[in-house]
């Protein structure tokens, strides 16, 4: 209900989103409305005070924070969402995790280098 009525933080909204979405499905119409509805470029690029850099779908391929953090769950359903969302899993990088932790110069390094399962890793490189 709130982000129908504001414009401000919406890009710190959608990276909590994301981190969310990993956790539970129910975040995942929030991305698409604060993309369809917000109009917000779903490969902005977005800079935490953690040192993150990078957009939404490398927030969604970053390892668990612990121990702030349930256990990741839903990674392949939210990076197969992001992606018919129009996430170019090529946009050049360079990608940083949370806190300077694991960076690659493309996602797909991205993820090997966070350690993401095999069918993430097999959805990216189809789209790349």
């Amino acid at each position: 209900m709130l982000v129908h009525r504001t414009k401000a933080g919406l890009p710190a909204a959608f990276v909590s989103g994301v981190r969310m979405a990993l956790q539970d499905v129910r975040y995942l119409p929030l991305l698409s409305t604060l993309i369809q509805d917000k109009q917000l470029p779903v490969d902005m690029e977005l800079f935490g005070p953690d040192s993150r850099r990078g957009t939404a779908l490398s927030v969604a391929l970053e390892q668990q924070v612990h121990p702030v953090e349930k256990p990741i769950v839903n990674r392949p359903l939210l990076v197969a969402t992001l992606l018919q969302l129009r996430a170019d899993p090529a946009r050049p990088g360079p990608y940083v995790a949370w806190c300077g932790r694991r960076s690659a110069q493309d996602l797909v390094g991205f993820a090997a280098a966070n350690h993401c399962d095999l069918a993430t890793l097999e959805l990216l490189q189809a789209r790349t």
